[in-house]
């Protein structure tokens, strides 16, 4: 009995060798190494800075692998988002590391429960090639809100990498960053952002002569020159987090004779965002938008059209009068409250080899419920080859939807409850009637 329990035992060791073997060669074949993973380790602790029994953060300790050399952080949320920590890229060479992750105790104290808290973990590299790793798991220890305290001064503020998106989050706001197009959301931070979340999508480069002189791009009076679609464009990224963050997205803009697929002359655009720039109180962000032409164009202005959606479902956009040293505005709202805000000025700088001086845009919007094509339109004269422009996205602090806010929807709605009703009705007569029946049925269910 015992050598057949040893053959077999040999034989299911053979069997795993063997997909391990066959496993590697896949990858070698497909090109697809593992450039890190999550190790075993995980340990969890209270970090009590001030030393007065309560904890300002719960720490992470995670053990990760690492088998090609690259700059890689940390993301990790609790309980779906009511709590994110994240650790800045760092560059690490290959062995076993560990990295520190600290959820802040001004959002645990949201969290009104005590017990284990479900974790989820993304590990992400600086390199968009390499595919991020993720872990789900439970804490150790048991916790409830009357354990921790917010971080002395109460700014916080942290970068990461999360898919596609670099994200920005502070204590008030959200800010996500698309790696790959001239796209941003931004949104409340923390489970308010999915009911708040709004987008801005950079679509469209108009070189034209102005015919009617008003500044403004219009197709049935104007003389359309060169033009660009900013979806065909190879978008880059650069990160800087050794002070701060600063995030640039940037692309070579081919523009295109209208017509025909002639590029006779080629911009770089660059966004640009940095730490500096964002309001002490974490609620707005100003970033840059920057045009390089390599020659001076046969057109007289220079247009850049993007669009403004709602990503919730249920804002709607609106007008204001400015916002902060802004005098122009658009707003998301909920239930006629302001959630979020997107503003400009009409002050730019321009130049030749570099900014010299200031000058105006023009700028106005199509609106309509729920999204609005915004245009902002820069005169090109004496030879301006640079053109430097700031606009501004925020949220209103005043106007945080709070968890529990539309607990009583169903509850307040005849239509939804007796239709409820009336389901639940159903359900419970057919399972008596298949009870009856003596038949048996397999629910199956999937997400």
């Amino acid at each position: 009995m015992s050598n057949d329990m040893g053959s077999k035992v040999k034989r299911a060791g053979t069997v795993i060798l063997s997909f391990i073997l066959l496993s590697m060669l896949i990858n070698a074949v497909q090109g697809a190494p593992i450039a890190v993973s999550f190790a075993d380790t995980v340990d969890e602790m209270l970090v009590d800075e001030d030393q007065d029994g309560l904890a300002e953060y719960l720490r992470l300790n995670v053990g990760i692998t690492v088998y090609v050399p690259g700059s890689y952080g940390l993301y990790g949320k609790i309980d779906d988002g009511s709590s994110v920590a994240t650790l800045e890229p760092v560059p690490l060479d290959i062995g076993t590391h560990i990295l520190e992750v600290d959820f802040p105790g001004s959002d645990l104290t949201t969290i009104e429960r005590e017990g284990r808290y479900a974790v989820h973990l993304e590990l992400y590299s600086t390199d968009a090639s390499v595919e991020s790793v993720y872990l789900d798991l439970t804490t150790e220890g048991t916790y409830s809100p009357s354990m921790f305290e917010s971080p002395e001064g109460g700014a916080f503020t942290t970068v990461s990498i999360v898919g596609e998106d670099v994200v920005i989050l502070s204590r008030e706001m959200e800010i996500r960053v698309n790696r790959t197009l001239p796209k941003l959301t931004y949104s409340y931070s923390g489970p308010a952002s999915m009911g708040s979340r709004g987008a801005i999508e950079y679509r469209e480069v108009i070189a034209f002569d102005d015919t009617d002189g008003d500044g403004m791009w219009n197709p049935s009076v104007d003389i359309k020159r060169l033009g660009a679609d900013l979806d065909d464009v190879d978008w880059n990224l650069m990160t800087d987090f050794s002070s701060g963050y600063e995030i640039a997205l940037y692309g070579i803009v081919p523009l295109r004779v209208v017509g025909t697929a002639t590029a006779t002359s080629y911009m770089r655009l660059t966004f640009m965002f940095h730490s500096g720039a964002l309001s002490p109180e974490g609620d707005s962000q100003k970033f840059d938008i920057e045009m390089e032409l390599i020659q001076p164009l046969e057109a007289d202005h220079i247009a850049i059209m993007h669009t403004l959606k709602d990503l919730s479902g249920d804002q709607t956009i609106g007008e204001t009068d400015g916002y902060g040293d802004d005098p122009y505005a658009l707003t998301l709202n909920r239930g006629g409250k302001v959630q979020t805000i997107y503003s400009w000025g009409d002050l730019i700088e321009v130049g030749k080899g570099e900014l010299e001086g200031e000058s105006s845009a023009y700028t106005w919007y199509d609106l309509r419920d729920d999204e609005a094509d915004i245009y902002f339109s820069y005169p090109l004269v004496n030879n301006t080859l640079i053109i430097f422009h700031d606009p501004v996205i925020g949220i209103d602090p005043d106007n945080r939807p709070h968890p529990g806010e539309d607990d009583d929807f169903l509850g307040d709605n005849p239509v939804i409850l007796l239709g409820g009703l009336l389901i639940g009705g159903l359900i419970v007569g057919a399972t008596f009637y298949t009870k009856l029946k003596g038949g048996k049925r397999h629910l199956q269910g999937g997400d």
